[in-house]
C-alpha cells in the first residue's frame, strides 16, 4: 500500500509545480483565484484516481 500513496503524492506534487510553473508565466487575478482552487482540488482528486489505477492494474496482473 506505500508504493500507492508514493505515487499519489509524487503525481500530487509533479501537478502542483507543473501548476505554479504555468501561474508565474500568466499572473493571477482575483477572479482568477476561485480557478486555482478548483485547479488544485482537481488535481489531488486525479492524482487520487491515478494512484486507483495503479493499484487495480497491479491486482489485475496478480489474478493471472
Amino acid at each position: 500500500m506505500d508504493k500507492y500513496i508514493s505515487i499519489f503524492f509524487l503525481t500530487a506534487l509533479a501537478s502542483v509545480v507543473v501548476l505554479h510553473i504555468i501561474g508565474s508565466i500568466f499572473p493571477f487575478v482575483t477572479a482568477e483565484d476561485a480557478v486555482f482552487l478548483f485547479g488544485m482540488v482537481c488535481i489531488v482528486l486525479f492524482s487520487f484516481i491515478i494512484s486507483q489505477l495503479y493499484y487495480i492494474i497491479d491486482l489485475i496482473k496478480k489474478k493471472r
